[in-house]
């Protein structure tokens, strides 16, 4: 019982984000906190349904459902209120982007509960996605600044990263990285607490970035290590 109030709570507040983005009744700090609890949420029910030995194919499916809403179709109604606002060319791009956008997060969490359990992501999560969506609404808002190109162009490239079985994205669940990596790592942080102190919330967007292009080279280096090429460089927990 306890997982699915988590899954719930993921669902609710994703339908509260669809709503108040509708009416344009909500600032950028609601919107991220809000955004929080739900990647909080789903997070935290899988993280239950373990503890309590509650797994089961019924709590995948609703899961999926809930990050379908939080995760799909919001960052979805966040692109067609931007571009029928901003796009020059509205029309085009609000009847094609947003659509193809929600149908690359539908098939790529269905596919996700047809997969192995593995350390590592095939295919961009839909939280991370929607983080890079919502950001850069952030960033347009923050800066006062008509972003419908980057917007665009950002929501066809992680469309197709959500489907691709050669994005590669570093899971963090029972890794462990060895010394070797720990100035890699700590610049990494160090540039996304710059990027958040100048930017604020629009900054996330680069926090993303830097975490996909950062663990696709590690999870390489992770497969190259189990290959006998980088050997002690990784080791699972």
């Amino acid at each position: 019982m306890i997982p699915i109030l988590f899954t719930a709570t993921n669902l609710i507040l994703g339908s509260y984000l669809i709503i108040y983005t509708l009416k344009s009744d909500i600032e950028i700090n609601q919107l991220f906190i809000l955004m929080g609890v739900c990647l909080l949420s789903d997070l935290l029910d899988g993280k239950m349904a373990r503890v309590f030995k509650k797994s089961g194919e019924l709590g995948k499916q609703l899961d999926s459902l809930a990050d379908l809403v939080s995760f799909g179709l919001f960052p979805t109604i966040l692109l067609y209120e931007y571009l029928q606002s901003h796009a020059p060319i509205g029309g085009v791009c609000v009847a094609i982007l947003p659509v193809f956008y929600l149908i690359a997060a539908w098939y790529r969490l269905a596919k996700f509960n047809t997969l192995e359990p593995s350390v590592n992501f095939i295919g961009l999560p839909t939280p991370a996605a929607a983080i890079c969506v919502t950001s850069i609404y952030a960033l347009a808002v923050q800066t006062n600044t008509n972003l419908w190109i980057i917007i665009s162009s950002s929501a066809i490239i992680l469309a197709v990263a959500m489907v691709s079985k050669k994005m590669h994205v570093l899971g963090l669940k029972g890794l462990s990285v060895s010394v070797q990596f720990y100035p890699f790592i700590l610049i990494n942080v160090l540039f996304d607490s710059m990027c958040l102190y100048i930017l604020g919330l629009g900054g996330l967007v680069f926090v993303v970035v830097i975490y996909i292009i950062s663990g696709y080279v590690l999870v390489l280096a992770k497969d190259k290590s189990n290959q006998g090429e980088n050997a002690g460089y990784f080791h699972d927990l």
